[in-house]
């Protein structure tokens, strides 16, 4: 898997229609309503890198889901890497 910066991955899930807020902890709470999908993360900063384990947890439930394949995910991160 690539790496990705929060901001990608943050605009990533924006645009598959996930709404974003600040929850207690501090983290943050990615919710795709009528997806079921709810995922909590720490609050990175813009360039941060996130975490291979944070990666595989959205990659995975974005394709258990059914909101996108795996190999689509890796193919978006991958183009994303490329580009810079």
């Amino acid at each position: 898997m690539t790496e990705c910066t929060f901001g990608y991955l943050r605009d990533l899930l924006l645009g598959l229609g996930f709404q974003m807020q600040s929850v207690a902890g501090p983290s943050l709470l990615f919710e795709l309503r009528g997806g079921g999908i709810r995922l909590v993360m720490e609050p990175f900063e813009e360039a941060d890198l996130v975490d291979r384990s944070t990666l595989a947890i959205v990659r995975r439930n974005l394709d258990e889901r059914g909101v996108m394949p795996r190999s689509r995910f890796d193919e978006l991160l991958q183009k994303r890497s490329l580009v810079g």
